[in-house]
C-alpha cells in the first residue's frame, strides 16, 4: 500500500547548523507550491515550535512523545484533535520540555521504531497531509533514530564549517548506515533527500568542504551552486516566530527555499507501507 503522503526528516548531529529553519521554510517553499504541510516538533529544545509562533506543550500536559509510548496520559485522547495545531500556511505538532526522557521510553517498547510511523499514518490520514516534515534532536538517539526510520528521506543542512562537517560524518556512519544494516531484512532503507549548504560565507574552509561534498555526495547536492546564504533575517524571523516567507517576502532566500523544495520533491517518494505490515 502507497500513501499519498511524502515524508522528510531534518537532522544532524550538530546543533547550530540551522536544522530547524530549514525545516520551517522547506515547509513554507512547499505550503507555497499548493501543498498540505504538517510539521513536527521531536526536539525537546521546542526550537522549531517557538520558530512558528506556537507555544510548547507544558509539562503538566500529554505531549507527542505520550502518543508515540501510548502512556495513560493519552490513551483517552485523539492523536489529530489533540496534537495538530492550525497555523496558517502549515499545521504544527509542538514539542514539550518534557521529552527528554523520550529515547529511553521509547527503548522499552518493543517494536519502537514503528511508534512514530503509525503515528504519523494516523495523523495523515486524518489531516490529508502532502508532505510531512520531522524535525528530530541534534542526538544519536531512538528520537532522531524514530524521525529518520519513519520519513525514510533526510534532508541534512550543513554548515560549511569543519565541526558542521564532522557531525555529518558521524551521522553516516553511526545513525544511517546502522539503520539501514539492521533493518534491511524488512525491506526499510533511509536515504539523503538533500544536503543544504546552510548559512554560508565566503571563505577557504567553504571552498574546502564544498569541493569534498562534490565528489561525494554530488546527487545529494541541489546543484552545483546552490546554497543558503547568511541573512539575519532568517534568524529574526525565527525569533519572531514567521517563516521567512512572512517575515521578508522579497528576501532572495525565499526563492532557494522554493528551489530546495523542488529538488527534495523530485528525489522523495510517498510513503510504502509494506515494511511495516512486515513487522
Amino acid at each position: 500500500m502507497v500513501s499519498d503522503t511524502k515524508r522528510i526528516a531534518t537532522a544532524i548531529q550538530k546543533g547550530g547548523t540551522g536544522k530547524t529553519t530549514t525545516a520551517i521554510n522547506l515547509g513554507a517553499a512547499f505550503a507555497e507550491k499548493g501543498n498540505d504541510v504538517l510539521l513536527v516538533d521531536l526536539d525537546p529544545q521546542a526550537g522549531l515550535t517557538e520558530g512558528v509562533g506556537v507555544e510548547d506543550i507544558s509539562e503538566d500536559e500529554p505531549h507527542i512523545g505520550d502518543f508515540l509510548i501510548q502512556s495513560s496520559r493519552a490513551a483517552e485522547l485523539d492523536a489529530y484533535d489533540y496534537l495538530v495545531h492550525h497555523r496558517d500556511p502549515f499545521d504544527v505538532v509542538p514539542a514539550s520540555n518534557d521529552m527528554d526522557t523520550l529515547s529511553e521510553d521509547l527503548g522499552q517498547q518493543r517494536l519502537w521504531h514503528n511508534c512514530l510511523d503509525n503515528l504519523l499514518g494516523e495523523l495523515e490520514e486524518e489531516g490529508g497531509y502532502d508532505w510531512v516534515i520531522v524535525d528530530s534532536p541534534p542526538q544519536l538517539n531512538r528520537v532522531s533514530d524514530s524521525a529518520i526510520i519513519a520519513a525514510k528521506n533526510v534532508v541534512i543542512p550543513l554548515r560549511l564549517q569543519e565541526p558542521s562537517l564532522k557531525g555529518f560524518e558521524t551521522m553516516v556512519e553511526k545513525q544511517l548506515r546502522p539503520i539501514n544494516d539492521e533493518f534491511s531484512q524488512i525491506g526499510l532503507s533511509v536515504s539523503i533527500a538533500a544536503i543544504v549548504p546552510n548559512y554560508v560565507t565566503n571563505d577557504g574552509e567553504r571552498d574546502r568542504i564544498l569541493d569534498s561534498l562534490r565528489e561525494n555526495f554530488e546527487e545529494e547536492l541541489v546543484d552545483e551552486d546552490f546554497e543558503i546564504r547568511k541573512r539575519i533575517d532568517i534568524g529574526r524571523a525565527w525569533r519572531d516566530g514567521q517563516t521567512l516567507f512572512e517575515y521578508k517576502p522579497d528576501s532572495d532566500m525565499n526563492d532557494r527555499y522554493l528551489e530546495l523544495a523542488e529538488f527534495v520533491d523530485s528525489r522523495v517518494q510517498p510513503q510504502e507501507k509494506d515494511a511495516e505490515e512486515a513487522t
